[in-house]
């Protein structure tokens, strides 16, 4: 499409609509001041912060497969021999502690055949489960990745915004809190610097998307312009309907992003969910705290034993409590019906807390009193990452978290030709002065 062609229609496509009495003015939100201000939000919201918004978004892409990336990057770690699973969790912990005592795992795991010792930081032990043998000791971000460096980095830019320290890009200064932001936090405490701009960038891209749907929709009579892309009708037109049309497809997955994104950072979000859902408030968190004693260190297997009296299922992963926290307790994890984690990193959705010293047990999560609160703590993460389903289902998240780039590329596009467009308009006034 020429310029002089672009000057013979609007924004949004022309389409010749019947002669209709009016009947009375117009509701506010469809007054042309009140549309062209949103735009203008719009438009400029996603240029000054745009930038922030598509290098989150972006780097959170890589991370959508991060445990199939982690397993390729180090395939020997898990070729494990094929025999039968002859060993429990403790006698794979046994066999991490003889491999390094001074190694620290968080937690233990069954996942893809293969026992994971995890500190959930850098280092990751894995043990074959028929024969004991520890298969791989490796660093499961800075060694992982198409560069070494890479999935480390997109780690800290989309879930630390660059204040976990040990990873790629660590600033010191983001780690600060920001002042007045403890109404903004969990239980009073104020917002770091990093995790602030990680909200942010989720609050604006909400109101994309929820502008973005109001100036997309064009009306039942007019459905199928809204889905279209004019091809043939030049850069204009091709770039203004790809960004409608991309958009909008994306939007389901973008408004997701942007809520979960939003509860991550933000305490009030959580608080909007359980005000706005149907059924009782949580009940506060029930935790369990180890006894001081001088009495010995019960060990994984009598933990294990402990929490199987009341969940007879076979459990999936085991927390180690820390040596240096004496109230820290053994984390026993069951797979409860459908697990959220069970495809990914960390899985269990059923809690049974186990004193270290006395063999005390609680259960601390699982037990919900109503959907809402079970969708909030169990379905929250995994299906914004996308780790709920299968790594095939999973292409759709990484498509679509790629949309903002098209969104990028084809907005920058049709504003860069408006302003063409107003150039040429004011130098034709300039000379017919």
């Amino acid at each position: 499409m020429s310029v002089e062609e672009y000057e013979r229609v609007d924004d949004a496509p022309a389409v010749a609509e019947p002669d209709e009495p009016r009947r009375g003015p117009r509701p506010w939100w469809r007054r042309k001041p009140v549309k062209r201000s949103t735009i203008w939000v719009h438009r400029w919201s996603a240029i000054v912060l745009g930038l922030a918004l598509l290098v989150v978004t972006t780097s959170g892409v890589p991370l959508i497969y991060q445990e199939e990336i982690v397993q390729a990057s180090h395939s020997s770690a898990y070729e494990e021999s094929g025999g039968p699973r002859a060993i429990d969790h403790a006698e794979a912990y046994a066999a991490v502690q003889q491999h390094d005592p001074e190694f620290a795992p968080f937690a233990i795991y069954y996942l893809d055949g293969v026992y994971v010792a995890d500190d959930f930081e850098t280092r990751r032990v894995t043990v074959d489960p028929s024969t004991g043998e520890i298969l791989g000791d490796f660093n499961t971000s800075g060694d992982a990745g198409f560069v070494p460096w890479t999935m480390s980095l997109m780690f800290n830019l989309h879930v630390c915004g660059l204040t976990c320290e040990g990873y790629v890009g660590y600033q010191a200064w983001l780690v600060e809190p920001v002042p007045g932001t403890g109404w903004l936090g969990f239980d009073g405490e104020p917002v770091s610097w990093g995790l602030l701009i990680l909200g942010l960038t989720a609050v604006v891209l909400l109101f994309l998307s929820l502008s973005g749907i109001w100036l997309w929709w064009p009306g039942i009579k007019r459905w199928f312009v809204g889905i279209r892309v004019r091809w043939k009708k030049g850069r204009y037109a091709r770039d203004y309907d790809l960004h409608q049309v991309a958009g909008m497809i994306a939007i389901p997955l973008f408004l997701l992003w942007a809520v979960t994104g939003m509860g991550y950072e933000f305490g009030f979000v959580e608080r909007a969910w359980f005000g706005l859902t149907p059924g009782e408030p949580p009940a506060e968190g029930r935790f369990l705290e180890s006894t001081e004693s001088d009495e010995p260190d019960i060990g994984v297997a009598a933990a294990v034993a402990a929490a199987m009296k009341h969940h007879s299922d076979t459990p999936i992963s085991v927390d180690i409590p820390a040596e240096d926290d004496p109230a820290a307790t053994y984390g026993v994890w069951f797979q409860d019906g459908i697990d959220p984690y069970g495809k990914a990193v960390y899985p269990g959705d059923f809690l049974v807390s186990v004193d270290r010293k006395t063999g005390e047990t609680l259960t601390t999560y699982g037990e919900y009193g109503s959907k809402a609160e079970e969708i909030w703590s169990d379905w929250n993460f995994p299906l914004h990452a996308g780790w709920a389903l299968n790594s095939w289902v999973r292409i759709i998240w990484v498509v679509l978290g790629l949309v903002p780039l098209l969104l990028a590329v084809t907005g920058l596009s049709t504003w860069l030709f408006k302003r063409k467009l107003r150039k040429r308009r004011a130098r034709r006034l300039a000379a017919a002065v």
